[in-house]
C-alpha cells in the first residue's frame, strides 16, 4: 500500500511541474435576449466605495532553510465613508479576522503534511516542491448598494494533487448584512433553472454535459435550494461559480452570468440597480458576460499562463490581444464608463520584477494596448515584509480601482524614497490622469 501511495505521489509531483494547470477556456457568447439599448437598471444615486486589499504571503520552512509551505490570504478594507456605512466596515473587519484565523489553521495543518510529503519524496528519489494554499480576492462590485467579492484558492496538498476552489461574499453596503440568495432573488427554483440554461449555452462541450447535463442540473438545483451556491452580485447582474466540490466532473472552475436585463423577473428590485460607470475585477481564466453604458455587451476573459513562459492574453468577444512580454500575478479590472468607453487596467509582474499597470482599450474591433508615458502601478510603493522571510507574512497593499473618477496609483518613474501616491481618473484615451498627489496641497 505504501509503495502505491508513493508511486501516486511521485506521479502527481512530476505532472505538476511538467504540465500547466488546466482551466476551462471556453468564452461564453452573449444571449440573443440582450438588447442593444441603454440598460434599464441604472441608478445614478449610487456612488463607489474605495477598497484596498492587503495581500499576505507567508513561507514556512523546516528550520534548516528548506521551504515546506507557501500560504497566501487577503484582507479587505475600505477608506473613509459617512457614518451610515459603518456596518459594512464592521462586516469586513469580521471577515478579515476569520480569514486570518483560517490562515493560521491552514499553516498549522499543512506544515505537518508538507514535512511527511517531503520525506516520502526523498525516499522515492523524487523532487519535492513546497505545498501551497493561496487565496486571492477579486472585488466584483463596491458601491453604496452592495459590496461583493470572489475568493479563489489554489490548494496543492501534496498527496491529493492540486485543485482550485471558489467561494464568495456579498454584503448590503448600508446594513453590512451578508446577503443570501433569497435576499436578492425572487424564486430560487426559477434561478436554478436559469443558471442551468446559461451553463448549457456557455459550455456545451464541458465534461459535465456528457449525460446531457442531468447531473449538473441536479447539482445546481440542490446547491441553490440549500443556499450553498458561490455567487457575486455584479454591476450588470449576478455570476455563479462552480468548482470540483459542486460535482466530480468539474475540473477547474466554471462560471455562469445572468444579466439584469436578460432575466429581470429573477431579481428583487432593491438589488437590480447599478451605477452608470462601474469597475469589476476579473479573475484570470474565468470568463464573464457583461453590458456597457451604451447597451452593448460582450464576453470578457483574461488568461494568464501559469507555468513555463508566462503570458497574458486579453479576450473581448471573439477577438484577443496577446501581451508579448513576461506577465504573471495578474490583477485585472474592467472599467466601464458612463459614456460607453471601456478599458482593462491590468497590474502584472513584468520582466523587471516590478509590478506595472498595463491598459487595454476595448472600444474597437480588437483589444489594443494603450501606450503610457509613465510606469505606474496600483500596488503600494513599499512592503511591510518580504514573502520569503520564514514565518513572517509579507504584506503588499493593492489599491482597488472602483471609481473611474478617483483612484490611487504609484509612479514607478519616481525614486522610491520620493514616490508620492497619486490620485487619478481615467482620461479621454484611457490612460490615468493625475488629479492630485502628495505635496500638491
Amino acid at each position: 500500500m505504501l509503495k502505491k501511495k508513493l508511486a501516486a505521489a511521485v506521479l502527481v509531483a512530476f505532472s505538476l511541474c511538467a504540465a500547466p494547470v488546466s482551466f476551462p477556456s471556453a468564452a461564453p457568447v452573449l444571449s440573443s435576449a440582450v438588447c442593444e439599448s441603454a440598460p434599464s437598471y441604472i441608478d445614478e444615486s449610487l456612488r463607489p466605495i474605495q477598497p484596498t486589499v492587503t495581500i499576505c504571503d507567508c513561507v514556512d520552512t523546516d528550520g534548516a532553510g528548506g521551504e515546506l509551505l507557501r500560504t497566501r490570504w487577503n484582507s479587505v478594507d475600505i477608506g473613509a465613508l459617512p457614518g451610515e456605512f459603518s456596518a459594512i466596515r464592521d462586516a469586513l473587519r469580521r471577515y478579515n479576522e476569520e480569514t486570518a484565523w483560517r490562515a493560521v489553521d491552514t499553516r498549522k495543518n499543512m506544515t505537518g503534511t508538507a514535512t511527511a510529503f517531503r520525506d516520502d519524496m526523498r525516499k522515492a528519489g523524487a523532487p519535492f516542491y513546497p505545498l501551497r494554499s493561496e487565496t486571492d480576492v477579486f472585488i466584483r462590485r463596491a458601491d453604496t448598494l452592495a459590496f461583493s467579492f470572489l475568493e479563489s484558492t489554489w490548494h496543492d496538498g501534496g498527496y491529493g494533487g492540486s485543485a482550485y476552489f471558489v467561494s464568495a461574499k456579498t454584503y448590503d453596503a448600508r446594513t453590512g448584512k451578508e446577503l443570501s440568495l433569497a435576499d436578492v432573488f425572487v424564486d430560487i427554483g426559477e434561478l436554478a433553472g436559469a443558471i442551468d440554461t446559461q451553463l448549457r449555452r456557455d459550455y456545451p462541450d464541458a465534461p459535465f454535459m456528457a449525460d446531457g447535463g442531468f447531473a449538473m442540473m441536479t447539482a445546481v438545483d440542490k446547491l441553490a435550494r440549500e443556499g450553498r451556491l458561490s455567487w457575486t452580485l455584479d454591476p450588470c447582474g449576478a455570476s455563479f461559480y462552480f468548482d470540483g466540490s459542486a460535482m466530480d466532473e468539474i475540473k477547474g472552475v466554471y462560471t455562469s452570468t445572468i444579466l439584469f436585463d436578460e432575466r429581470p423577473e429573477l431579481f428583487r428590485d432593491e438589488y437590480r440597480r447599478a451605477p452608470k460607470s462601474y469597475c469589476m475585477e476579473l479573475r484570470p481564466w474565468l470568463p464573464v458576460r457583461t453590458l456597457f453604458a451604451d447597451g452593448s455587451g460582450t464576453a470578457l476573459q483574461v488568461q494568464q499562463i501559469v507555468s513555463g513562459n508566462e503570458k497574458l492574453t486579453v479576450f473581448c468577444g471573439g477577438a484577443k490581444y496577446i501581451e508579448p512580454g513576461f506577465a504573471r500575478d495578474v490583477k485585472a479590472t474592467l472599467v466601464s464608463l458612463a459614456d460607453g468607453r471601456r478599458y482593462i487596467y491590468a497590474d502584472i509582474l513584468s520582466d523587471d520584477r516590478d509590478y506595472t499597470t498595463y491598459i487595454y482599450d476595448l472600444n474597437g474591433d480588437v483589444p489594443v494596448r494603450v501606450p503610457t508615458e509613465r510606469t505606474m502601478t496600483r500596488h503600494a510603493a513599499t512592503r511591510t515584509g518580504e514573502p520569503g522571510t520564514p514565518g513572517k507574512p509579507g504584506e503588499d497593499i493593492f489599491y482597488i480601482l472602483s471609481d473611474p473618477e478617483d483612484f490611487l496609483m504609484n509612479d514607478l518613474d519616481t525614486p522610491k524614497e520620493l514616490r508620492p501616491l497619486r490620485r487619478c481618473r481615467v482620461g479621454a484615451d484611457g490612460r490615468p490622469e493625475v488629479i492630485w498627489m502628495q505635496g500638491m496641497g
